[in-house]
């Protein structure tokens, strides 16, 4: 080490060389000290650069054991789809957005006290074994019911001793009666007020987006999905004939024990409740058994490849860009990511402290997030960055080249304005990929023309329901509904397969490009026209 101090050499130092040798001594202490401490020091730092290197190898093989283990999953469970419905328990019930939002529920008004209508049916009355437990004298054991239908609510007196009265009306024992909002609703002398602020809610804001965790009932394993595709449920709901079929995107990447769809609240053009989303919010609770349909979809993102993407999302379109925003970071790749988000403000933007969050610890993932309409609340640079609609040009003006590959899911004008735009742009159409729910869609196919005045109807004869019917314009689905033939259905779009029947003659033209081209003599009901006579199996 350069310099060794044997025992008592700085005393000897100063017994024979006075002061001066004293200074010499303790210098030399100086300097040894300042060699041992150097020593040290760059001992120290090459542990600490070693304990790096060691925890960067660690995780590294941490990720390829972590990647083995998710490839390995998928094979083991590719085999373990399932043909029809399964039944899933609901596990979770967490509600998106900056507020928690409310169904139907009664307010008794002398404690302040909400009473959620999470079932069809709720008892009211004073023993324990009721829904609502009212303790008062006045009120009987089993009082009344409140009946929950597709988000109305009716209340019937069950032959109480005191009666139930309704806006200072007593209502008569075993009749159903619709309550309103504001209704003040009285059992016994104990006063309720009733609340239905689904019917008030504004279409469109961030509190109405619902995300449901499901796992299998049967506790089988859980067979894996590829990032970006859906789900299909069929519920049977109170009031309705038959049960009814819907798609929704997985909304998070593929994990060993549930599920992940987030659903938003629908509002119809003319502000009327959707069926099945607003039976989800309302009506589904946690414990509750769905039936679900494998994950399914041509929709999706491909993780062999390590080529830059573009994630585009408007609305409740987030769900399945998360889903493989999600796979990308469980992955560990590092594979380039532009998140383009597109909303009117931020009533409407959901996971907004995740997607801030992923940006900010991951130098991959470039997330830019569009207001159209902006609020006065809403600032520029901290809740959004972009005052305008996520569009190509705003491509242009960020992106280094046209070079990627496109994923979105939005509104249908939306999408088509992007894929339009892309096209304009020069990106090649197999860069493309969208996804669409419903009536809406991007690529419109030329559809069969009516009938000319005058010339002999076309005849659409479904074989099954032994019914021939005239066609006037429609898909073959809406036209075997208005005659009462009982279709399956699910997405609408061509995109989940539900609507598939056998046809059995003649030719069909689709309103729009299905997803995944059907079996030969088999068309998607949904989306299809006949070009002549046809008849189906149905």
């Amino acid at each position: 080490m350069g310099f060794i101090l044997e025992t008592g050499i700085v005393e000897q130092i100063i017994e024979h060389s006075g002061a001066v040798g004293a200074i010499i001594g303790l210098a030399i202490v100086a300097l040894v000290t300042i060699q041992l401490t150097v020593y040290f020091l760059g001992s120290l730092k090459r542990s600490a650069n070693e304990l790096k290197q060691h925890n960067l190898e660690m995780e590294v093989l941490k990720t390829k054991l972590q990647t083995a283990k998710i490839k390995q999953y998928q094979q083991e469970t590719a085999t373990l789809g399932w043909n029809g419905f399964r039944k899933f328990v609901v596990k979770k019930k967490q509600h998106e957005g900056k507020q928690k939002p409310k169904g139907p529920y009664l307010t008794r008004t002398d404690e302040n006290k909400e009473f959620h209508m999470n079932r069809d049916e709720m008892v009211v009355g004073r023993t324990k074994d009721t829904d609502i437990q009212v303790v008062h004298n006045t009120v009987s054991g089993k009082h009344a019911r409140i009946l929950c239908r597709r988000n109305e609510l009716f209340v019937v007196d069950d032959f109480s001793t005191n009666g139930t009265t309704l806006n200072s009306e007593k209502l008569k024992p075993e009749v159903q009666v619709k309550l309103n909002h504001g209704d003040d609703l009285v059992f016994g002398d104990v006063p309720f007020k009733v609340s239905l602020p689904a019917g008030e809610a504004k279409e469109g804001t961030g509190s109405g987006i619902c995300s449901f965790y499901l796992s299998p009932h049967d506790g089988r394993p859980l067979p894996s999905f590829e990032p970006g595709q859906y789900l299909t449920f069929q519920f049977k709901v109170p009031g309705e004939t038959k049960p009814a079929v819907r798609c929704y995107s997985l909304s998070d990447s593929p994990k060993l024990d549930y599920y992940r769809v987030s659903i938003k609240r629908h509002f119809r053009k003319d502000k009327s409740p959707g069926l099945i989303s607003h039976y989800w919010h309302d009506h589904v609770q946690e414990g509750d058994i769905i039936d679900v349909k494998a994950p399914g979809g041509k929709f999706y993102l491909d993780m062999d490849k390590q080529t830059p993407i573009v994630l585009i999302a408007g609305g409740v379109g987030i769900t399945p860009c998360l889903s493989m925003l999600n796979t990308i970071l469980d992955r560990k790749s590092k594979r380039e990511t532009w998140f383009f988000y597109g909303l009117r403000n931020g009533k409407e933007h959901v996971f907004k402290e995740y997607l801030e969050s992923v940006a900010l610890e991951n130098d991959h993932v470039r997330l830019h997030v569009c207001y159209s309409r902006p609020n006065d609340e809403d600032v520029k640079g901290k809740d959004y960055q972009h005052a305008e609609r996520v569009s190509v040009d705003l491509f242009k003006r960020l992106l280094p080249s046209n070079n990627y590959d496109y994923y979105m899911c939005g509104p249908g004008p939306m999408m088509k304005s992007v894929v339009e735009g892309l096209d304009d742009w020069g990106v090649p159409e197999k860069n493309v990929h969208y996804e669409a729910f419903g009536p809406a869609s991007v690529k419109k196919a030329k559809p069969a023309p009516a009938p000319a005045a005058g010339a002999p109807a076309t005849k659409v004869t479904f074989a099954k329901s032994d019914q021939t019917v005239d066609w006037t314009g429609g898909t073959i689905l809406e036209l075997g509904e208005a005659a009462g033939i009982s279709m399956e259905s699910g997405c609408r779009a061509g995109n989940c397969g539900a609507c598939v029947i056998a046809l059995k003659s003649g030719e069909v033209n689709y309103v729009s490009e299905p997803s995944d081209p059907p079996e030969a003599g088999t068309c998607y009901a949904c989306i299809a026209e006949p070009k002549g006579d046809i008849a189906v199996d149905a």
